[in-house]
């Protein structure tokens, strides 16, 4: 079979929490971020695992959220567009990971059932026996007949589908909106972090400088009772500070907008935040990477304080005699600080 007119579907159970989890992060992570979703060999389509030695790389992927029917027949739900990045084979693993689109699945404009027309497909999940799901989880499919939308609208509604299984009845989905800076009011794009890994993208930012995080909340329906005592929280390592980092979560929909400052840096350093739910509402947790660029006021006094002290340790070495047991360190010293100087005047990128 050639793939070349193939779209790569991505299912997701409900039945188990690592499964799930995918679910409400494919939701919330912003466009662009890539994930990382494994599967083991017997749930691939065959020919798919026999096809990881073509070139799949830039195909479409869609994220296929897979729920309890009616006698617990598999149900489906597409939520959302990805387009693939890497395709790995570990024993008998198959890794696969996929850029997320900003195009959902329109569930309010669109006449199709959507559910109907994947179960045309052969290589799927279906009920075995029992509670039992068997088939496949990943295959060669076709979403040309799927309406997507880049309205945020259209998130809700897939929320709100999602929402009515008895799955989800703990749970609260949210989302990355977009973050911003304040001053010029341009959203900063995902982009990738490191030269050497192609699987990893987050936001870079600049050392010294405030920016706005915006995210969106929707139960999909009337929030649990218990929903008053549980709390959404954002934790930020190593210089990154967020205000306000906490919300309640006793509301229907929502939206929070965080302040997010970056601190100053010599060197460029990497962190992250991390976004969950605390107590008994469930929802995704997100690990979301940064990049801080040094900034160059922080680089420049350090270029200063640098050039001071060479200074001193020359002065320092005129003045110690020749027979001194200091005058080897003395020497060593300025040695060593005019290599680093020379080493960040050189490494510096303007």
């Amino acid at each position: 079979m050639n793939p070349d007119n193939q779209t790569i579907f991505l299912f997701s159970s409900c039945q188990r929490d690592l499964y799930k989890s995918d679910i409400y992060n494919a939701l919330a992570y912003p466009s662009g971020y890539i994930m990382h979703f494994r599967y083991r060999k017997k749930w691939v389509d065959e020919q798919l695992w026999d096809a990881t030695s073509w070139n799949l790389e830039g195909k479409d992927a869609l994220v296929i959220a897979v729920l309890a029917g009616e006698d617990n027949n598999p149900k489906f739900f597409p939520i959302r567009e990805g387009r693939l990045i890497k395709i790995l084979k570990e024993g008998d693993t198959l890794h696969i990971y996929f850029e997320l689109t900003p195009y959902w699945a329109n569930y309010s404009n669109s006449t199709e059932d959507f559910d109907a027309s994947i179960k045309k497909f052969p290589k799927i999940p279906q009920k075995i026996k029992g509670d039992y799901w068997g088939g496949k989880f990943i295959s060669f499919g076709n979403h040309s007949w799927i309406d997507f939308s880049l309205d945020p609208e259209s998130w809700n509604t897939v929320i709100e589908n999602l929402g009515k299984n008895n799955a989800f009845k703990q749970g609260l989905f949210y989302r990355v909106i977009r973050l911003f800076d304040p001053s010029s009011h341009q959203a900063i794009p995902i982009t990738y972090l490191y030269e050497s890994d192609e699987l990893t993208k987050g936001y870079h930012l600049e050392g010294g400088k405030r920016y706005i995080f915006e995210l969106a909340f929707d139960y999909g329906k009337e929030p649990p009772s218990a929903a008053e005592e549980n709390i959404f929280k954002i934790e930020s390592m190593d210089l990154i500070k967020i205000m306000p980092c906490v919300k309640k979560l006793g509301f229907r929909v929502d939206t929070m907008r965080c302040s997010l400052s970056s601190e100053k840096t010599f060197w460029g350093q990497h962190t992250f935040i991390t976004t969950k739910i605390e107590n008994s509402i469930e929802g995704p947790y997100l690990e979301i990477p940064f990049k801080i660029e040094r900034s160059s006021e922080a680089y420049l006094y350090g270029l200063m304080i640098l050039s001071g002290l060479i200074l001193i340790s020359g002065v320092l070495d005129e003045f110690v005699s020749t027979d001194s047991q200091y005058k080897f360190i003395i020497k060593l010293f300025g040695t060593f600080l005019s290599t680093t100087g020379t080493w960040l005047l050189t490494s510096y990128k303007r």
